[in-house]
C-alpha cells in the first residue's frame, strides 16, 4: 500500500505532564517504510 494513505493529521486525548490533565492534541503522522512511522504533535 502507498506510504501518503497511511499519512495524515488526527486529533487525539493524551496527558499533558505539565497541566496534569488530559488535554487535546492535533498530530501528524507519515509513514516512512513498512517498519517505521514519524509523527509529531502539540496541545491545541
Amino acid at each position: 500500500m502507498p506510504a501518503y494513505l497511511w499519512s495524515g493529521a488526527l486529533n487525539y486525548t493524551w496527558h499533558n505532564p505539565e497541566t496534569g490533565k488530559q488535554e487535546s492534541k492535533l498530530g501528524y503522522v507519515v509513514k516512512v517504510d513498512d517498519t517505521w512511522f514519524l509523527g509529531s504533535g502539540t496541545y491545541e
